[in-house]
This record gives C-alpha cells, structure tokens and sequence, in this order.
C-alpha cells in the first residue's frame, strides 16, 4: 500500500481533496472533482482523504475545515 508521501511524490500533479463523509459540500465537490478528471484525464491524478481516518495529515498541513483541496508535484505542495 502507499503512503500520502509515495501519492504526492508523483511528477504527475496530485489533487488531494481532503473530505469527510458527514460534509455535504464535501459531496457537492466531488462530482465537481469528477468533472475535473474527465477533462484533465492522466494529466492530473486525485486522491481522497479521509479527515476523520487520517488526523495526522490534518494536523501536519493544519487543515481547519473540509473540504481542503491541495496540489502537489514532486513532493511539493503548489
């Protein structure tokens, strides 16, 4: 299994949304996300995150509310 570092190590830019199952403008975003991966196809990848499953990057990235969405490539966040 990869960890969020293998994800976001990609040259390939990560959207990481970061979500709760509770959070209805989490459900809105991700058929906007949906949308976002048809027209960007392999050009861009997106992963979910789960707040409530993963705390650790909540807190490592200070993220106060969902949804959060991040960039990155390499590694880095954009």
């Amino acid at each position: 299994m990869e960890t969020f570092a293998d994800l976001i190590s990609s040259p390939t830019p990560v959207l990481v949304d970061v979500f709760a199952e509770w959070c209805a403008p989490c459900k809105i975003m991700a058929g906007i996300l949906k949308k976002v991966k048809e027209t960007q196809g392999d050009s861009l990848r997106i992963i979910k995150i789960d707040i409530d499953k993963n705390m650790n990057i909540a807190q490592h990235y200070a993220i106060s509310s969902v949804p959060t969405l991040m960039i990155f490539k390499n590694g880095k966040q954009l």
